[in-house]
Parts: structure tokens; C-alpha cells; sequence
């Protein structure tokens, strides 16, 4: 109805309001199901958001969101595949016959971690086959890693880049809030964080921490200066 309607607008425009974005910051109303207004958020992805730029030249880094073992059961060990993972390259160029590194990798019960080297196989975006790949979109990658490590998404959240290349392993990290937590935790009235919308994290609580495709549970560590300390319990943190 049109009261719904006016009611709706009113609480985008508080929100907008309320946050940082600048008063120009375009509202476009959409319904995907229906296909409502989806020509003129298209327009505006095209015409108004700058292309992003490609970083080809740095160490390439693969953040993994799925895994799989591709092969049916009873296949013939001679016709048996490696594992498949699939996600988004930020940055640099993979190839085919690259010689790469998953990390973290195995994870053992004591804390330590092994990384493991495979070889690229093959490279997939939806129907197509690729010699490399580029930043830009979801990539399919074919390994010649035990497809039983990748089965079930078990490879979810782990990096995969050139050996040697990819940052350090962690079980304890330090969160910045960035804009959105200080909105969520601040009002504008109370910059100093007095009297707080939400009640802020405090030392020992648990807490459900995404990281990239990660997710893990772990503990704060402590609040300050719009950082929190968080150690993981269950996985290592690349």
C-alpha cells in the first residue's frame, strides 16, 4: 500500500540519516524476484561506480569459500581427480601448471599446522575453461591435492597463493572496529562511547568472528581504543 510505502522511505531516509554516507548517496528502491527497478540499478552500477582496479603485479591470493571432491563414487583409481576449490583471486594472476600453497592446510589437535603444495589442474569461470585467471570474478580451481581434504568445504576459509607468498598464520588477532561497529556501538551525541547503543564485547565473552569465508568461534580478548582482541579456539587465522 502507499502508507507502507511512505513508511518504508522514511526509515531508509533515518537510516541514511543516521549514518556516515554523504546526503548524495542514491537510494534506488528494487525488487529482484520481480525484476522492479532492476534496469535502473544496472544504469547505475554502470554509469556512476568507478571500475575497480585490477592488481595484477602482487603476490596472487585466493580466498577459498568452497571445496569439493568432484569424483562418484567406485570411480577407477586411474580416472581419480584432485580436489576442487572455488572462490575469488583479489589479486595477481594464477596459471595452469603453477606450483601453489594452501594455508593454513592441516590443522592438527595441538595447534600446529602444516601447509600443503599442490599444482594447478585446471582453472573454470562457470562454463569456461581458462589457461589463468585474473582478479574479478568467482574462479573454479583444480588440484592435485588429496580430494578427501577438500570434500564437504572442508578447505573453506584457507588462502591458496604461490608458495612462500601469503601472510602468517595466527590464533589470536586484534579487530579493528571500522565505521559500520563505531555506528553500531556510538552514538553521534556521545563520541567518547559513555553510554553505548550495544553493549560493547568484554573480556572473555564468546564470540562468532568472520574472517574473509572464515568463520570461528573464540573469546575476547579485551576492548581498546576501538580495538578487540580475539583468540580463535578452533582454527588457525591466515
Amino acid at each position: 500500500t502507499q502508507e507502507q510505502i511512505e513508511k518504508s522511505k522514511h526509515q531508509i531516509q533515518r537510516f541514511v540519516l543516521n549514518s556516515e554516507l554523504p546526503d548524495s548517496t542514491p537510494v534506488i528502491p528494487i525488487c529482484a524476484q520481480l525484476g522492479y527497478n532492476m534496469d535502473w540499478l544496472c544504469h547505475h552500477l554502470v554509469e556512476n561506480v568507478p571500475f575497480p582496479q585490477r592488481d595484477l603485479t602482487s603476490p596472487s591470493q585466493l580466498m577459498i569459500i568452497r571445496s569439493f571432491d568432484i569424483n562418484k563414487p567406485g570411480c577407477v583409481i586411474d580416472d581419480l581427480k584432485g580436489g576442487v576449490v572455488g572462490g575469488n583471486l583479489s589479486r595477481g594472476v594464477l596459471k595452469i601448471g603453477d606450483v601453489v600453497e594452501v594455508r593454513p592446510g592441516l590443522v592438527f589437535a595441538d595447534g600446529t599446522i602444516q601447509p600443503l603444495r599442490t599444482e594447478i589442474t585446471s582453472i573454470r569461470t562457470d562454463e569456461n575453461e581458462l589457461k589463468q585467471a585474473i582478479p574479478g570474478a568467482l574462479i573454479g580451481v583444480g588440484l592435485t591435492i588429496d580430494p578427501s581434504w577438500t570434500k564437504n568445504n572442508r578447505m573453506v576459509g584457507h588462502l591458496i597463493g604461490h608458495v612462500g607468498r601469503l601472510p602468517d598464520v595466527f590464533r589470536r588477532v586484534s579487530v579493528r572496529m571500522y565505521r559500520f561497529m563505531k555506528r553500531l556501538y556510538l552514538d553521534k551525541k556521545d563520541p567518547k562511547g559513555k553510554y553505548p547503543r550495544t553493549k560493547i564485547p568484554h573480556k572473555g565473552e564468546k564470540l562468532l568472528v568472520n574472517i574473509g569465508s572464515l568463520q570461528t568461534p573464540g573469546r575476547c580478548q579485551g576492548c581498546f581504543s576501538f580495538r578487540i582482541g580475539f583468540a580463535s579456539e578452533v582454527s588457525s587465522l591466515c
